[in-house]
């Protein structure tokens, strides 16, 4: 294990592979090491390094070693810089480590807007870190309405990644949204979409969404027809949703039938995920003799 002087040595090399491996090892040690400002130092000098991979090394650096730094405003400038760094690559670490910064940054509206900007960005995988990072953020982003508006705007993505990358932050933003009928229909429409990935990301957004949901019949309607999808991977990812959402749903007979049925599907996962769920929902199943059985 290298020791700080090592570390701050490989810091200061010519060769940027070197420089690359102080920024990765300063983001998993920096809590550990000694002295912090010298290790501060170093990190705040490789998120301005000429190569790219140093420079994406270090963003993602500044979010692990951001509750430990002293000076966190001038850790924060140098994560908004990289924000907008010329190369994507550097960005979409930037924005993967605003998902774990931001409930501790200084300046949240400053935050908050380079997130805005980085679902906008033209690169596809800094796009789905944003939407990432904004399922994380949600509960403290200073304008929910707005926030609300770029996740959905990315569940219409033409990139099926980001989609269902929208589609996760869907479902851990859904407690906070402050219209839920409006941000239920955004929800439902991507069990519908085309790419089954989507799909199964939207059955698991159902499942964390649930308790919320103003209309839980139409809710269980949607679930009960992702029960039935063709994916295989979607009607595992439904029978998981019915699992966790079985205590809140209206009409336990209806749930009830369509776990029945799931635990003969043809698809030996769904059957293995039908018979967790299985397990989880039997207090509140009505027929437990069926249930024994199954």
């Amino acid at each position: 294990m290298a020791s700080q002087a090592e570390i701050h040595e490989m810091a200061s090399s010519s060769d940027a592979a070197q420089r690359r491996e102080a920024a990765d090892i300063l983001g998993k040690r920096f809590g550990q090491l000694e002295d912090k400002e010298e290790a501060w130092n170093d990190l705040h000098k490789l998120t301005g390094d000429q190569n790219r991979i140093v420079r994406g090394t270090a963003a993602d650096a500044l979010g692990a070693t951001f509750p430990y730094v002293s000076d966190k405003e001038a850790a924060w400038m140098d994560l908004h810089r990289l924000t907008g760094d010329q190369n994507s690559y550097v960005r979409c670490e930037a924005a993967s480590a605003l998902r774990s910064v931001f409930p501790n940054v200084p300046g949240k509206e400053a935050a908050w807007m380079d997130l805005h900007r980085l679902t906008e960005d033209q690169d596809r995988y800094v796009r789905l870190k944003a939407a990432d990072a904004l399922g994380s953020a949600f509960p403290n982003v200073p304008d929910k309405e707005a926030a609300w508006k770029d996740l959905i705007k990315l569940t219409g993505d033409q990139n099926s990644d980001v989609r269902w990358r929208a589609a996760d932050a869907l479902g851990s933003a859904f407690p906070n949204v402050p219209d839920k009928k409006v941000a239920w229909k955004d929800l439902i429409k991507l069990t519908g979409d085309q790419n089954s990935d989507v799909r199964w990301r939207a059955a698991d957004a159902l499942g964390s969404a649930f308790p919320n949901v103003p209309d839980k019949k139409a809710a269980w309607m949607d679930l009960h027809r992702l029960t039935e999808d063709q994916d295989s991977y979607v009607r595992r990812r439904a029978a998981d949703a019915l699992g966790s959402v079985f205590p809140n749903v209206p009409d336990k007979k209806a749930a009830w039938m369509d776990l029945h049925r799931l635990t003969e599907d043809q698809d030996s996962y769904v059957r293995r995920r039908t018979a967790d769920a299985l397990g989880s929902v039997f207090p509140n199943v009505p027929d437990k003799e069926a249930a024994w059985k199954d």
